[in-house]
């Protein structure tokens, strides 16, 4: 009896230091997802990683851009995933009215906009109508190259609405097995055009 007490005293401690191992090698590592793709993500040079999870003001994030000389990616940590956004080099000082409006998409905290307001639950099927259009319907995208996401969203809500975003991107080009581009710019002011008279 007395061999087992010291056997198990010098044994359980052991065990509890493997199951304490153990547990700690099985946590889950996060994922990286990269948007439009991770090739876009690695061929880019002088690229410049903004992580909104630290920024305090929309400010902050549009004096970072505005003031480099680099690619921008957006960078968004969620307890899972990091999220990866290439910004196209054209981000900034680029006024929508300059672009075709079929090639636009315009996006706020609550609604997404093109040819009429549709709230932002129905951003996936504003998205895909437009990324899988090529150039079909002359209301929508001439394709995925061109189609521009405009988001004015302020700061606190502009990184759960990139993650929608890129959530809803990465289901349409998975069903549709095939590269598709996404650009997005993040803009200061509110470039959707007036309703008609």
């Amino acid at each position: 009896m007395l061999y087992l007490y010291t056997a198990m005293k010098i044994i359980l401690p052991q065990i509890l230091v493997l199951l304490l191992l153990l547990l700690l090698g099985c946590q889950p590592r996060q994922q990286k997802v990269y948007y439009p793709n991770i090739e876009r993500f690695q061929a880019t040079p002088n690229k410049k990683i903004i992580t909104l999870n630290h920024l305090q003001h929309t400010d902050s994030l549009f004096s970072i851009l505005t003031t480099t000389d680099s690619i921008p990616v957006l960078e968004i940590i969620t307890p899972i995933k990091k999220h990866y956004f290439v910004l196209p080099k054209r981000t900034l000082g680029c006024s929508p009215h300059l672009l075709k409006l079929r090639n636009s998409l315009f996006i706020t905290e609550s609604a997404v906009e093109k040819h009429k307001k549709l709230p932002l639950t129905s951003l996936h099927l504003a998205l895909e109508r437009d990324l899988l259009n090529n150039g079909q319907d002359p209301d929508y995208a001439t394709s995925s190259k061109q189609l521009t996401l405009y988001r004015y969203v302020p700061l606190p809500q502009l990184a759960t609405v990139l993650v929608d975003i890129g959530d809803a991107f990465k289901t349409i080009e998975t069903s549709q097995r095939n590269e598709l581009d996404l650009q997005i710019i993040p803009t200061q002011r509110d470039y959707r055009l007036p309703p008609p008279l």
